[in-house]
């Protein structure tokens, strides 16, 4: 019987951690594009575009290595495995360091932080004599990874300026640096290498002042890769550099070798060259689905399998002919445009435009996520690029809407393409007399599950596809006098607000005859704040509150409309600028920060994400700042952050930065109309367990009260929204005994109510 008991409490604890716990992060990165891979031991570390994955050779299984699991940054440039001291080392693109042992990650941020022009990039590295030398984006760098700290600093240019070094290694007792416009040599021996005559530029190469890439020795012979307009690939013999030529070979990306081979990737393909002279090419690979063109960025020969950092398919394994790609799962792309959530299920568009609204043609991409699992959907059809708006039909979770800003709008339903709506099957015009182009921004869907559109250069720039398939265009373009309009929102009654480029807001009310537009109300308005003085007219989002209250980002911080159904009443629509107090002195919220996006969650609290400054979220009624996200005190990816949107189910929130999708476990759900499939994660709490326990499924702002075995209460709460969420402490603060606690939950005037029990192990 206690067999059985300890197996049920550890599938429970295995089920209760499925989801990542509240307080955590989780990032969201494609791991697709494999750039190098290192091997340590058993293991190989391949860094891609945008990460950073394991790949165990003893269990074939994979790991992501990221900023929420300790690594201090996220553009990874160099790996290098330090098999002396069994240490990982990580050189990131601004300059930051990291350097893992055992478990243990140690970040060493002084190049990151030093004031220095240019780049800052760590290159690569290589071990010599006990040191660790770095070529770096400004000269090269010796590290001590014992004291953790910078050694010295070697500025190469003339008069010790600074100069870009790509690679460095040793040969014939030299050092050897490509740079920006050459190759620096210095004697190993030197007792003085940070005196910047003592590098002295190699003038015996052909072109000695291009720049130069990659190094590697192959049969005592030191290769050097050129960027010219076609990369040359060149050897040192006997202090004569001779050009080493390959059919058709340009665009060197790599070259790398061991005792056996030298292996030479060039424009996304590898011709490997053994000992005797022999060469074998590699331009496609045989996948079990057909054949596929290579995107090769790296290889090299590990128990006699080739391995393969390719720029599609992450870590390709050949054996023979035969390829088999080796990634974790992740999204198709880092770019996130806007994303939706519905029922758990997201959907997200890769796209966008540049800052005048301009095209940036790329492929019509659309990604899900379900269940931790991404799925990537290429549309297809006229003019199918820059996907900008998602929406997922409400009355029909399986029915996506998806707009473009050339394509017009594309209908997926249960994952396939159904539809592209342009000018000759709806109501949707062409922008342009001599091609195809049907731009629409926004997307927006009412209460009865019509869907509204926002395009630009059009006569009805505003358009309907009713519940029944049929579309109706509305001709504002007179009214609005703007010609390109950005995106809207359908209010609760039934107003819709739409964010006019650089121009701000129109609202109009069609009062439901889509025919007719001669008995709308319409306005055009500024953003003004209640002194009646124009805060900006740069707005970059709109976001209906549970109050009804419509709160506007712009480019000087956040509007807000407290009674926004007197916009056609009153002559002068003013809105409200929320004052907030901070370090005791007040202020208007957000005042000096552009608002990019903003989400609304299931406690009513704002999170508005900005330009520059990462993501606030503000209690309910804007006074108090609840959390502000930067790179510097969370694992947030970027402080440029283009959409939020929010998993009312599980609290989840969604941030799409400029460097990729992390996600936050909030402590906010939507509330229940009752009590509806109510659970306690983690739940049995382990011993070892410090975080916040969550009592999910609950009726909203329900009241929770916790009290152990025998009724004495332990601890009392209400939920934000549809989630209660407790410590594990009593009230005088001290942890609680293992044993069985119950969550007695009800709502406000106590006509609904439930129970929920919690096992506690200490």
């Amino acid at each position: 019987m206690k067999k059985h008991i300890i197996i049920i409490l550890i599938l429970f604890v295995k089920i209760s951690f499925s989801q990542i716990g509240i307080g955590e992060w989780k990032t969201h990165l494609p791991y697709s594009n494999g750039k190098h891979i290192t091997l340590a031991k058993d293991k190989f570390y391949c860094n891609t575009e945008n990460g950073l994955f394991v790949y165990n050779t003893n269990d074939n299984s994979t790991e992501i290595l990221s900023k929420e699991k300790g690594l201090s940054d996220v553009t990874i440039s160099t790996v290098f495995y330090a098999k002396q001291k069994d240490a990982l080392i990580i050189g990131y693109q601004n300059g930051n360091i990291d350097i893992i042992k055992g478990k243990t990650i140690i970040n060493i941020s002084d190049i990151k932080r030093k004031q220095i022009y240019g780049s800052k990039s760590i290159n690569n590295i290589i071990f010599y004599n006990n040191n660790y030398y770095l070529a770096t984006g400004f000269g090269v760098v010796n590290l001590d990874i014992d004291k953790y700290e910078i050694k010295d600093t070697y500025l190469i240019g003339a008069n010790s300026s600074q100069k870009q070094v790509f690679d460095i290694i040793i040969y014939n007792n030299r050092f050897y640096t490509a740079t920006e416009d050459g190759i620096y040599t210095a004697d190993v021996n030197s007792s003085n290498l940070a005196f910047y005559e003592n590098w002295t530029r190699d003038l015996s190469i052909p072109n000695p002042y291009l720049r130069f890439k990659n190094f590697t020795i192959f049969k005592d012979k030191l290769y050097v890769t050129q960027d010219d307009e076609i990369d040359k690939l060149y050897y040192l013999d006997n202090s004569v550099w001779t050009e080493y030529k390959i059919d058709g070979a340009n665009n060197y990306y790599s070259i790398n070798s061991d005792e056996e081979n030298l292996y030479l990737c060039w424009n996304h393909k590898l011709t490997i060259v053994n000992t005797s002279g022999d060469t074998t090419f590699i331009g496609t690979y045989k996948f079990s689905w057909g054949y596929i063109y290579t995107g090769i960025n790296y290889a090299f020969k590990y128990n006699n399998t080739l391995y393969i950092a390719d720029a599609n398919f992450g870590i390709v394994k050949l054996i023979g002919e035969n390829a088999s790609a080796i990634k974790p799962n992740g999204p198709y792309s880092v770019s996130f445009w806007k994303i939706d959530i519905v029922n758990g299920k997201m959907w997200a568009t890769v796209g966008g435009v540049n800052a005048a609204w301009n095209n940036l043609t790329n492929e019509a991409h659309v990604m899900s996520y379900t269940n931790n699992w991404w799925d990537n959907i290429k549309l297809e059809g006229k003019r199918a690029v820059d996907p900008m708006d998602i929406i997922i039909d409400r009355n029909d979770n399986k029915r996506i809407f998806v707009s473009s800003w050339n394509g017009g709008i594309f209908e997926i339903y249960d994952g396939k393409q159904i539809n592209q709506y342009l000018q000759d099957n709806s109501s949707l015009e062409n922008c342009v007399s001599t091609w195809d182009a049907v731009r629409v921004g926004g997307l927006a869907m009412d209460e009865d599950g019509n869907l509204w559109t926002s395009g630009m250069a059009v006569n009805n720039q505003f358009n309907v596809r009713t519940t029944d398939g049929k579309w109706h265009g509305l001709p504002y373009s007179n009214i609005t006098q703007e010609s390109m309009i950005r995106s809207l929102i359908v209010t609760k009654d039934k107003y819709k607000w739409v964010i006019l480029h650089r121009a701000g807001i129109f609202i109009f009310d069609d009062k439901g005859t889509y025919e007719n537009t001669d008995d709308d109300d319409y306005k055009k308005i500024n953003i003004l704040d209640e002194n009646g003085d124009i805060v900006s007219n740069e707005v970059y989002c709109i976001a209906e509150d549970k109050d009804g209250a419509i709160w506007v980002g712009t480019a000087k911080g956040v509007v807000t409309y407290f009674y926004p159904s007197d916009v056609f009443t009153n002559e002068t629509f003013k809105g409200q600028r929320v004052i907030i107090e901070q370090n005791g002195v007040s202020q208007y919220l957000l005042e000096t920060e552009e608002i990019s996006t903003m989400a609304i969650d299931g406690a009513n609290r704002k999170w508005f994400g900005t330009r520059t400054s990462g993501v606030y979220l503000i209690s309910e009624d804007g006074t108090e700042e609840l959390q502000h996200f930067t790179v510097d005190n969370s694992p947030l990816l970027s402080n440029e952050i283009s959409t939020i949107s929010i998993n009312d189910k599980n609290g989840e929130v969604y941030f799409g930065t400029s460097k990729g999708l992390i996600s936050y476990k909030g402590t906010a759900t939507e509330g229940n109309e009752s009590f509806t499939d109510v659970y306690a994660y983690p739940n049995p709490v382990p011993p070892d367990f410090n975080g916040l326990i969550a009592i999910n499924g609950l009726v909203e702002n329900a009241d929770v009260k916790i009290t152990d075995i025998s009724g004495n209460l332990v601890f009392e709460t209400k939920a934000e929204g549809g989630q209660a969420t407790w410590n594990g402490k009593n009230f005088n603060g001290e942890k609680v005994h293992t044993g069985v606690y119950l969550a007695f939950c009800s709502n406000d005037d106590g006509t609904k109510t439930f129970i929920t029990k919690i096992l506690f192990i200490n």
